[in-house]
């Protein structure tokens, strides 16, 4: 099929899509503008993220730091460099109407991406991977378990911020995980008169495992993970938080075994 010929099959899905909405009462149209990027950032995005110069056995990793600075979530770990950034260059314009009412918007489309860099223990770049969302734990995991030498210092609590999120499209509350060698504890930020109702602390045992969540691709800043629990907690037996991903490797330091994430039999 000739470009031309892809084109107006194009012309004709998107038309025949659009007045089947429009007759539906709702009316959406793509579509496509110039490309914003998002990072952990907050300094201006570059045109276009670039990672044609990482050679595998020459780029250090200082030269990775440099020129890739604007998507560093701030992982620091010798052994690997973690990337992570939002763009689009889409959206939805959409207008619905009923007898009485009529509403409309636009929503961007975006869509995140994540890389990471290994390297060798001269500093030189040994191999890079691409990556989705779902297999970020098991990416992080693989690099920070006990017997590659990572260990997370537990001679004092950590603490870790993060977002509750009881349940879809319900408000989310803000507060401190708290790691010791023991005990996960849990203290929800004051809230004007709001009972902090969801404060706990449980055995480090009563995790049974951490998976990812629906993470939102235009705030690459965070990720959404899954904590699950063998006993019923205040928060019940699994816990959705919003945490950083600097602040999610500290997790998986904590929770991993064995290059696993189940710290239990239990599920």
């Amino acid at each position: 099929m000739s470009a031309i010929a892809r084109y107006r099959s194009l012309a004709r899905l998107v038309s025949g899509s659009i007045l089947v909405l429009w007759c539906s009462g709702c009316l959406v149209m793509p579509i496509h503008h110039s490309k914003n990027m998002r990072s952990l950032s907050a300094e201006a995005p570059p045109k276009q993220v670039d990672l044609s110069f990482v050679k595998i056995g020459e780029t250090s990793r200082d030269q990775v730091l440099e020129r890739l600075g604007w998507i560093d979530t701030r992982v620091a770990d010798p052994s690997f460099f973690l990337g992570r950034w939002a763009d689009n260059s889409w959206g939805l314009a959409w207008e619905g109407a009923s007898y009485f009412t009529a509403a409309g918007g636009y929503n961007q489309i975006w869509k995140a991406h994540n890389v990471v860099i290994d390297f060798d223990g001269n500093a030189i770049v040994s191999g890079i991977t691409a990556f989705p969302d779902k297999s970020m734990l098991a990416t992080l995991a693989a690099r920070l378990r006990p017997a590659s030498g990572h260990t997370l210092d537990l001679s004092a609590p950590t603490t870790i911020p993060v977002e509750y999120i009881p349940d879809l499209g319900h408000e989310s509350h803000a507060g401190d995980l708290i790691l010791s060698r023991e005990e996960l504890e849990f203290l929800e930020l004051p809230n004007g008169t709001k009972k902090q109702k969801y404060n706990f602390k449980t055995s480090v045992e009563n995790v049974t495992r951490m998976t990812m969540g629906s993470s939102d691709p235009a705030q690459p800043g965070q990720v959404c993970v899954v904590l699950h629990f063998q006993q019923k907690i205040p928060v019940g037996k699994h816990m959705t938080i919003l945490a950083k991903l600097a602040d999610t490797a500290l997790l998986v330091q904590y929770f991993v075994k064995d290059g696993s994430l189940v710290h239990t039999k239990g599920e």
